[in-house]
């Protein structure tokens, strides 16, 4: 199972990962001072919007923000339309053991993680968005995205 996470976003919501259970998760630590995260984000972005009518939770975590404000008024200059959210608690960079940003996991909508992943993923490529349809057809032979 995934590690439990609360997190929060820019209007005060609190959301658990166990909230999510019943849909794909994305779930993609980053930070404000990190340019491959950053640049990550139009494209993670995009996929989400494309994704849309599927049940898939997209959930960037800003593990240096200390105010969710502030990093929902990053991301929105290079990625408008995508809510980022805060760890107030500072644990999931824990949990999730996360040594490098940006890093990924997927986990599954039984709340198993399915896959991670260090560093930049183009999510506006051919063989991602194939792997993640695979996945949602419940081809379990694409463990790779």
């Amino acid at each position: 199972m995934a590690p439990q996470l609360t997190i929060e976003d820019s209007r005060g919501v609190s959301r658990s990962l166990s909230d999510l259970q019943g849909a794909w998760v994305i779930l993609e630590f980053w930070s404000v001072s990190c340019e491959p995260c950053r640049a990550a984000m139009p494209a993670l972005q995009r996929f989400s919007a494309a994704e849309a009518a599927k049940r898939l939770a997209v959930i960037p975590v800003c593990v240096d923000a200390d105010d969710a404000q502030a990093a929902q008024d990053l991301i929105s200059q290079f990625a408008p339309g995508l809510t980022t959210y805060v760890d107030s608690a500072g644990i999931g960079i824990a949990q999730f053991d996360v040594q490098a940003l940006p890093a990924t996991w997927l986990i599954d909508p039984a709340g198993q993680v399915y896959a991670t992943k260090t560093g930049r993923i183009d999510w506006d490529s051919a063989p991602v968005r194939s792997a993640f349809e695979n996945l949602t057809r419940h081809d379990e032979s694409q463990k790779n995205f």
